[in-house]
């Protein structure tokens, strides 16, 4: 299915965008979201894989029609113990 035919491609982009930033499991406000013919292309950083695994799970369910194609990077958190303490 090619996107574009039933909603503007950017309008498509959006609701995914809103998708993430509200689901839970996700809570991401740094992803972009590209359409192309039948692909989700979603770039950005997250903080977890299973946050990483979550995105695509969230756009299939919204557009099952189309390929996801996950492009975002996992970041390094530093671990809390290496951290600075500041009285």
């Amino acid at each position: 299915m090619d996107v574009s035919r039933t909603e503007p491609p950017q309008y498509v982009a959006e609701r995914v965008r809103d998708a993430l930033r509200k689901d839970p499991r996700v809570g991401e406000l740094d992803v972009q979201v590209r359409i192309t013919g039948s692909r989700v292309f979603v770039n950005g950083n997250v903080a977890t894989a299973e946050r990483k695994r979550a995105i695509t799970e969230i756009v299939e369910g919204l557009l099952p029609d189309v390929e996801v194609c996950n492009e975002t990077s996992i970041q390094n958190v530093p671990e809390t113990e290496d951290l600075e303490r500041l009285a």
